[in-house]
């Protein structure tokens, strides 16, 4: 028989809002007034237009638009065929985040695009 509670991860918040929460003396400080104390809602705007940005899907694919030309991939189509996962891969950014090794900072943001795919094969 399955539970009707709620299921909970155990994520620790970052060392570095932990050490701040301390430094205010008030550990029922959340993340929501963080932003509020050191003025981040522009950082948050950041972060979210780089993991959530414009897109166009076109012949199957999802690409950037900021990296989307109908020409350039209607050329991928002839020399790649359907292969939709190299062609998308050619187009799109990879987002890889990572907590910091000793816990001192935060995660690691790393924005990375994939090499140019050679359309050869």
């Amino acid at each position: 028989m399955s539970s009707s509670k709620p299921a909970w991860s155990e994520r620790e918040l970052p060392a570095f809002f932990r050490q701040w929460r301390t430094d205010w003396k008030d550990e029922d400080l959340s993340p929501d007034n963080y932003l509020d104390f050191e003025g981040g809602l522009r950082f948050v705007l950041a972060a979210a237009w780089l993991f959530c940005p414009e897109t166009v899907q076109y012949r199957g694919c999802v690409i950037l638009k900021e990296r989307f030309s109908q020409g350039t991939v209607d050329d991928w189509f002839t020399n790649l065929g359907d292969d939709r996962r190299r062609i998308e891969a050619a187009a799109k950014i990879t987002v890889e985040v990572s907590d910091e090794e000793d816990g001192s900072y935060g995660p690691t943001v790393t924005i990375w695009t994939s090499p140019a795919i050679s359309t050869s094969g």
